[in-house]
């Protein structure tokens, strides 16, 4: 699996616990999020990449910028 596929089975299994916590039908050996967790540590340690997620940058001056939220009437918030 790459490294995307791992992270995305982690958050389903991590939903999953979730879920089972809430619906009182957690199993003991339940440990699926763990088990992703250390393959993509594995992953990322095998191509020298760091551990966690990658430092935010600064942004420069002709960065793209997002554009403004659209309220409820179709508005931009800066046009309102």
């Amino acid at each position: 699996m790459d490294l995307n596929q791992l992270l995305y089975h982690h958050q389903i299994a991590l939903m999953a616990v979730s879920q089972a916590r809430r619906d009182g039908h957690l199993l003991p050996s339940f440990d699926l999020p763990r088990y992703y967790a250390k393959r993509i540590s594995e992953y990322r340690e095998r191509r020298g990449l760091a551990d966690g997620f990658a430092a935010m940058i600064e942004q420069t001056g002709d960065s793209p910028r997002a554009d403004p939220p659209i309220g409820e009437e179709g508005e931009r918030a800066d046009d309102a």
